[in-house]
């Protein structure tokens, strides 16, 4: 392999990591929004618990969309805390277990 394919190679590599590393931000970032509100609800009711999680990933999400960060770490971000949402939800309801 000559060195301006060997580059090229390892260009797209580099490009691809990174996508791949603005996804894991992404995910970590939700985890840890998720996790200190409950944290700081700790003491209260399931529902007073999953409605001061929606507000903050509401709150959170307005916040990511003025950020710099790139699109693909914001999209994450939601989704996943979207679905730890859901589930936080879904517990409460019954429908799931915790």
């Amino acid at each position: 392999m000559d060195d301006k394919a060997r580059i090229e190679r390892l260009e797209r590599e580099a490009v691809a990591h990174r996508q791949e590393l603005d996804i894991l931000i992404g995910r970590l970032n939700a985890v840890h929004g998720v996790l200190f509100q409950m944290l700081a609800d700790r003491e209260n009711s399931a529902e007073v618990l999953t409605a001061n999680l929606a507000a903050a990933n509401e709150r959170i999400a307005a916040d990511l969309l003025q950020s710099p960060l790139p699109e693909t770490t914001v999209a994450e971000h939601q989704r996943v805390a979207g679905e730890l949402l859901a589930v936080a939800n879904n517990v409460r309801l019954g429908l799931q277990k915790p």
